[in-house]
């Protein structure tokens, strides 16, 4: 204290563990009963008493209590654990209690046969149906939301479901149906040709009254007749399908397709209208699809055929109904007429002025009888065509050549006549010849005549303008006087093929002649050893001789007078030396003659 006095006192104190509250629990479905069991610990001693609190629901003293709430949802619950040594501890946890599911399920009506769609409709607050558990009550189960099943047997069924949630909570529902008998949908008809009607043949079967029946016939018509018919326009495969309904909601489908079959074209052509030809008849029919199988030809003469192509030729001229019936393998049937004109022809008759000769030959052909109703056409082997009635032929070349000669009259009917050998053209030959020399003088009055005929001919006749006439191939002929004549050689062959010519001859009045020679030798045997010309008609010469040099060497005015091959009367040497020769005829007229004479010893 105040004075300084001292005093003191010791205890033993005792802090005790405080206890550890904790717990465990069951989330339950609703209407079931939560299991609680309590973990709480302390240490160094016990827990002396428990005190749980379930909210507005109650409480409970008990160790690990069991208590069913009374309301699904989430609760509070506190557990207070007192020790021995008087320590308190609490803990607090949300318990959730689950809704339970409510089981629902749809169906239909449900009829024989059918496939039965089960919809489940059931609903859970706070989770979700995760398990199904359907009975089907014939003896089948399904795990499906949404399953099928078909019934094959009359009679009355419960169809029951479970579902689980995902909580585990279930709740089953369970339905009691009728199994109605289904009715059987059937009908029948007939496939027909396009253009033709169906009947369709009804022959659905039910034990409950049927009240509704439903046609669709391939989309483009429908009908709510128990016996309908549709008229098909089109060949092709048509999908009809019936639907029926009885009183008590059966249904039923019949599905078939008809076949409607293409209608064939029946058509045909014939090659020929002209009597006595023969008619081919070709079926030119046509089908879209099939096949067609039977023919039926009747030609309107009495006759008839089943060939699918005919030849046929009629008794008389004149007209024909011809008819052809076509069927195709599936019974479409299709007829065609046409009139036959069988028409008389005409008949291809000609004259021809000629049928042979020589080239150029020329023939005339004319058609017999001319009609302007006709139509003509000439073909020759030579390349000629023509159109005309009347053709103008010139064959240039020798041989055999043919001809067809084609008539046409107004209706379209013909007739040819066809030669091969119609004419026969011989060559005539080109007469030709030459004869020398160009010119004769009245010294010399004669020719030499070459036959130059081409091709060569069998026989020749010369005229030789004064008179005179050769049959030789290659004539000689002498003349008396002067003066210009006409020669004409006529050539023939054994066709009597005839060809001349004329050309003149002239025989020269002139009497002045010279000859020169071209060489001498001066000095040999007195022959030609002078060289000088010869003539007759010479009034005035003179010769002079020149070297290659253009030498004067040797000169005279005496035409008997020659040069001798000397110069001053020195021998000159061998070569070629120049002439001069300058002549005065009896008649004034001058000549002047100019060349080479070559000197040799």
């Amino acid at each position: 204290n105040s004075f300084g006095c001292v005093d003191s006192i010791a205890q033993l104190i005792n802090v005790f563990f405080d206890p550890i509250s904790d717990f465990t629990y069951t989330n339950p479905c609703f209407g079931d009963t939560s299991y609680f069991q309590s973990q709480s610990t302390v240490q160094g001693s016990t827990i002396s008493s428990y005190q749980w609190l379930f909210g507005s629901n109650g409480s409970s003293p008990s160790i690990n209590p069991i208590f069913p709430f009374s309301q699904p949802g989430e609760h509070e619950v506190r557990l207070i654990v007192t020790s021995s040594d008087g320590c308190v501890d609490t803990s607090i946890q949300l318990v959730s209690v689950y809704y339970i599911p409510e089981a629902d399920f749809a169906t239909q009506a449900v009829c024989l046969n059918d496939t039965v769609l089960l919809s489940d409709s059931s609903t859970v607050t706070g989770g979700v149906i995760d398990n199904w558990v359907w009975n089907f009550g014939n003896g089948l189960f399904s795990p499906n939301e949404n399953p099928t099943t078909i019934y094959t047997v009359e009679g009355t069924y419960t169809i029951s479901l479970i579902v689980t949630s995902n909580q585990g909570c279930s709740s089953s529902a369970a339905q009691t149906f009728e199994l109605f008998q289904s009715p059987e949908a059937l009908f029948s008809y007939e496939n027909v040709c396009e253009g033709e009607t169906v009947d369709i043949i009804n022959q659905s079967t039910s034990i409950d009254s049927i009240i509704l029946w439903s046609w669709d016939i391939a989309g483009i018509d429908s009908s709510a007749q128990n016996l309908p018919n549709y008229l098909f326009n089109s060949y092709g495969s048509y999908p009809v399908q019936l639907i029926i309904e009885t009183s008590n909601g059966c249904l039923d489908t019949a599905n078939n397709t008809i076949q409607v079959y293409a209608n064939p074209v029946a058509n045909f052509s014939d090659a020929s209208d002209c009597y006595s030809d023969v008619s081919d008849f070709v079926d030119n029919s046509m089908l879209a699809q099939g096949a067609i199988d039977s023919w039926d030809w009747n030609f309107g003469d009495g006759t008839s055929s089943t060939d699918q192509n005919i030849t046929h030729t009629f008794p008389a001229y004149g007209s024909y109904i011809v008819q052809l019936i076509v069927e195709t393998n599936t019974g479409c049937i299709d007829t065609v007429s046409q009139v036959i004109y069988n028409l008389e022809p005409p008949i291809a008759n000609f004259v021809a002025t000629d049928k042979e000769g020589c080239t150029p030959l020329e023939i005339i052909v004319s058609a017999v009888p001319i009609s302007s109703n006709m139509q003509y056409q000439w073909e020759f082997s030579n390349g000629v065509t023509s159109s005309d009635s009347v053709v103008h032929l010139v064959f240039e070349d020798p041989g055999t050549y043919g001809m067809t000669f084609f008539v046409t009259n107004i209706e379209g009917c013909t007739d040819t006549v066809d030669v091969s050998a119609m004419f026969t053209v011989y060559e005539t030959p080109e007469s030709n010849f030459d004869y020398s020399p160009d010119e004769a003088s009245v010294y010399e009055p004669y020719f030499q005549f070459e036959n130059l005929t081409q091709p060569p001919a069998s026989s020749f006749q010369w005229l030789f303008g004064d008179g005179n006439v050769s049959t030789e191939y290659s004539p000689w002929h002498e003349y008396s006087d002067t003066g210009t004549y006409d020669v004409t050689l006529i050539s023939q062959t054994v066709f009597g093929c005839v060809d001349s010519l004329t050309i003149p001859v002239y025989i020269n009045g002139n009497f002045f002649v010279y000859y020169i020679p071209n060489t001498f030798i001066p000095n040999r045997n007195s022959l030609n050893n002078i060289f000088n010309g010869k003539g007759i008609g010479v009034a005035d010469y003179r010769m002079h001789i020149y070297n290659r040099w253009g030498e004067l060497i040797f000169e005279t005015t005496d035409k008997n007078e020659g040069w001798n091959g000397t110069r001053n009367g020195a021998k000159l040497q061998i070569g070629t030396y120049v002439y001069v020769i300058e002549i005065t005829d009896v008649l004034e007229e001058e000549h002047r003659f100019i060349g080479h004479v070559n000197l040799v010893r």
